[in-house]
């Protein structure tokens, strides 16, 4: 399921029918590369500042939404935050949650220090796990994400 929270039914079915096959941190085309023309193309349809728009939006609700959480601490910093959301939580271990939310169908993917020393010293935190809505996703597939990772680590 790549980076994203989770596809929609109809998205999924959209990559079935393009026969793409999809892995954790990236997607494999079957065939002749031709899926990814299609991509492009249905991007050029929907448009590139609808595409942003839409990320911006859910990235804000989720996190919004993450914020509200105890035990979560939501790290992303700067002037204009992009569609990719990290967090920590308090007494728990990444893999745990990671491992955890996959039993739903939901995929998150974990972030170690050593990925980004200087960030991480920065923020004090070892780890963290992103999360990143795309223009697909739903508000009901964030708040979804969300009890999800409450119930997880209470």
């Amino acid at each position: 399921m790549c980076h994203f929270i989770t596809f929609t039914h109809a998205y999924f079915e959209f990559l079935q029918g393009l026969r793409i096959s999809v892995f954790q941190n990236n997607i494999n085309y079957a065939g002749n590369g031709e899926p990814c023309g299609i991509a492009i193309e249905y991007c050029r349809k929907i448009g590139e500042d609808n595409i942003w728009e839409q990320v911006k939006l859910l990235s804000d609700y989720l996190r919004k939404q993450l914020s509200s959480v105890a035990k979560v601490s939501v790290l992303d910093r700067g002037p204009e935050l992009g569609g990719l959301i990290t967090f920590t939580v308090k007494d728990s271990q990444p893999t745990f949650i990671v491992d955890e939310l996959l039993k739903r169908k939901i995929n998150i993917v974990p972030s170690y220090r050593n990925f980004a020393v200087i960030d991480f010293d920065e923020k004090q935190v070892e780890w963290a796990l992103r999360a990143s809505p795309h223009y697909y996703n739903t508000i009901e597939e964030i708040d979804n994400f969300v009890e999800s990772v409450k119930e997880i680590i209470s």
